[in-house]
């Protein structure tokens, strides 16, 4: 799980995803049966740095 929030009544889970020549990335999404929604994509691989950041966004969103 990318945090313990819930958006939208929905887990967050991260991944770390390997982009090839450009390098990795670590995003944050919510998953259904029909669709995936990505909240945040983070260049910083480091789980509690990414975890971090994506926190401060979702703290200055509203749901």
């Amino acid at each position: 799980m990318a945090t313990k929030k819930k958006i939208a009544k929905q887990t967050i889970y991260e991944f770390r995803l390997n982009l090839g020549k450009l390098g990795s990335a670590r995003l944050a999404f919510s998953a259904t049966q029909n669709r995936v929604i990505i909240y945040f994509i983070s260049s910083h691989l480091q789980k509690s740095t990414f975890s971090h950041e994506f926190e401060q966004v979702i703290d200055k969103i509203d749901y």
